[in-house]
């Protein structure tokens, strides 16, 4: 709204994205169509004409498919695009931005709304959109409270990537790797690596602390009877209701994967199967958690760098 004037409306499917975008003074609607890891892949109308499509290489943008032209992204180091080229290799958009993402300059004969990884510019509004929340560049940081509330801390309630964008990205409004890696490192009681742990978080909600399938919930997919599991054993009495705070789901899922491993008599491999499902999960945890040991001192300089690791699990 500004003023009396509506400038869009906007309708959100289950998972919090955006489904479609109506500008009402163009009577222009779009429908966003997304992918498993929740990469905008397709733009098309009401009726199901596609109106442009994205490609994507570990996550990062790669290309555009638009009126059966085909124009490549060259990203910086985050994977925002800065600049787009056709197919000859001429230059058909260029952004130029401040550190928290505003505008210094635009200029070319296509459109791109892609911004910082997860973002989409909405020129209606002058906001982008970051999967659960808008961002305002003009001023760094988030119209919207954390979705989490103050699990993080009230400071970090409208704050963006930790107020440091040149090395950290949120491409869902949402829990950062360096944040997980932190509340991991305070929460972990599996007697298992931090970065088996991060990586278990991301294979089972993609750091969304909000994440619930069923009955699962959290950053670790923590299930009733998983929670009875940990009390039981461990005389606790933590409640179901409290699986969506962070540290306290991280707590439960250590112990109970820790709970999983000593019942497979001590072999990691079959405690991550009795934790996880799915073919390869294992596997998948196990070669993630290889990636980031191998590479601390990236991951620790530049976490944006870990996605490589994690790509490995949700290429």
């Amino acid at each position: 709204m500004d003023g009396s004037n509506v400038l869009g409306e906007y309708i959100y499917n289950g998972k919090g994205q955006r489904a479609d975008k109506l500008i009402s003074s163009q009577n222009k609607c779009t429908v966003f169509h997304y992918d498993q890891n929740g990469l905008l892949i397709t733009e098309s109308t009401r009726t199901g004409n596609i109106k442009a499509e994205y490609i994507y290489l570990n996550g990062q943008p790669l290309a555009k498919i638009e009126n059966n032209n085909i124009y490549y992204y060259h990203d910086d180091h985050l994977g925002t695009p800065m600049v787009m080229t056709d197919s000859s290799g001429a230059v058909v958009w260029q952004g130029e931005f401040k550190p928290f993402g505003e505008t210094l300059s635009i200029t070319g004969s296509i459109t791109n709304n892609l911004r910082f990884p997860g973002q989409y510019y909405d020129s209606e509004t002058g906001l982008h959109q970051n999967w659960w929340r808008d961002y305002n560049t003009m001023i760094g940081r988030y119209p919207e409270a954390d979705p989490i509330g103050i699990g993080r801390g009230i400071n970090h309630l409208y704050v963006y990537s930790l107020n440091n964008p040149i090395i950290y990205i949120d491409p869902f409004g949402l829990l950062s790797y360096e944040e997980v890696s932190g509340l991991v490192m305070a929460n972990n009681l599996s007697g298992q690596s931090d970065a088996m742990i991060v990586c278990i978080c991301w294979k089972e909600s993609s750091f969304d602390p909000m994440a619930q399938v069923g009955t699962h919930r959290g950053l670790m997919q923590i299930y009733r009877d998983a929670l009875s599991d940990v009390n039981r054993i461990y005389k606790l009495n933590i409640d179901y209701s409290s699986l969506y705070g962070a540290a306290t789901n991280i707590k439960v899922g250590s112990l109970y994967l820790g709970l999983r491993i000593q019942w497979a008599g001590g072999n990691v491999t079959n405690g991550l199967n009795g934790y996880g499902t799915g073919v390869g999960y294992a596997t998948n945890i196990l070669e993630c958690e290889k990636c980031i040991k191998d590479n601390p001192s990236e991951c620790q300089a530049c976490p944006s760098k870990c996605e490589k690791c994690l790509n490995l699990i949700h290429p």
